[in-house]
């Protein structure tokens, strides 16, 4: 869907669903070869990749990471809003206990954070794809 709603991590390009989507191409593009790496689990693929050297570590982090964070946000959301509440428009109280659970102390700097994340993760995802 790209980038028109930034709050929206899971659509975001370089994004939640990017991270998964590269996980399940390195299922399908391996797992022939490397039948390990038929895992459910979009992280146990990740490192699984990582360890059999399909990523390289510095890949394997940055993917992992996202994944982290962007699961982290999400969850958090999830429990504080109500499901149809932007996370711009909740209570700032809200807002920063969202941004603490990624261990970052405003929602300006998880902002920030995601943007830098998401334009990392799409970066390696067309890198990845193209290869």
């Amino acid at each position: 869907k790209g980038d028109a709603d930034r709050s929206d991590i899971k659509l975001l390009r370089g994004g939640l669903i990017d991270i998964e989507f590269a996980a399940q191409f390195l299922v399908l593009v391996h797992a022939h070869a490397r039948p390990e790496i038929l895992l459910t689990g979009t992280a146990d693929i990740l490192r699984k990749a990582a360890a059999l050297g399909l990523l390289d570590a510095a890949q394997a982090e940055t993917l992992l990471s996202a994944h982290r964070l962007y699961t982290d946000v999400t969850q958090m959301q999830r429990i504080l809003l109500p499901v149809e509440m932007k996370p711009a428009s909740a209570p700032a109280a809200v807002r920063r206990r969202i941004a603490a659970c990624a261990g970052l102390p405003d929602e300006q700097r998880l902002d920030s954070q995601i943007s830098a994340t998401a334009s990392s993760v799409a970066k390696l995802c067309r890198r990845l794809l193209s290869a």
